[in-house]
C-alpha cells in the first residue's frame, strides 16, 4: 500500500511562499436562513484589463488541510479591484449586493446587513533568512 506524502509527515509546517495574485475573504453569517450559510452561492464580479468578469463559489461543509469550510477564501489573480459580491442566501433565495470591498482583505458579511465588515486575521511571519529552516530529504 502506497502512503501519501503528506501522510509520512505529519507534523510538519509547510511554509506558502505567496504571490502577487489577488484575493478576497468572506464568513457568511445567514439571519433567516441557517446561521453558517451552508448553500449561500457567492459571486465575486471583479474588474480586469480585459473587463469585467466574476468568480462564483458556494458555501460547503467540506474542508481539508486545516482549511475552514466556512470561510470563503477566493483566489482573484491580477485583477485591477473587486466591483461588488453578490450573496444568494438559501433557503430565502434572496441576493444581497454588496459593493467596496477591496482586494486582499477579509470580512464578515451578515444577511440583514448593507455593508460588510472588514475582519482582522492573526497572523505571522517566519522568518528564513537566519537560514534555520529545516529541511528533509524525501
Amino acid at each position: 500500500m502506497r502512503r501519501l506524502q503528506w501522510y509520512l509527515y505529519p507534523h510538519v509546517l509547510h511554509l506558502n511562499p505567496g504571490n502577487s495574485n489577488h484575493w478576497v475573504t468572506l464568513k457568511l453569517e445567514g439571519v433567516q436562513s441557517n446561521r453558517v450559510a451552508i448553500g449561500a452561492r457567492i459571486r465575486v464580479v471583479v474588474q480586469s484589463a480585459s473587463g469585467e468578469h466574476s468568480y462564483h463559489k458556494t458555501v460547503g461543509a467540506g474542508g481539508s488541510f486545516g482549511a475552514s469550510r466556512l470561510r470563503q477564501e477566493i483566489g482573484l489573480g491580477q485583477v485591477q479591484s473587486v466591483a461588488r459580491v453578490k450573496v444568494l442566501w438559501p433557503r430565502i433565495g434572496r441576493t444581497q449586493t454588496i459593493a467596496g470591498l477591496k482586494m486582499d482583505g477579509c470580512y464578515k458579511v451578515k444577511a440583514d446587513e448593507a455593508q460588510a465588515i472588514p475582519w482582522t486575521l492573526k497572523s505571522f511571519r517566519i522568518d528564513t533568512s537566519s537560514g534555520a529552516a529545516h529541511h528533509h530529504r524525501h
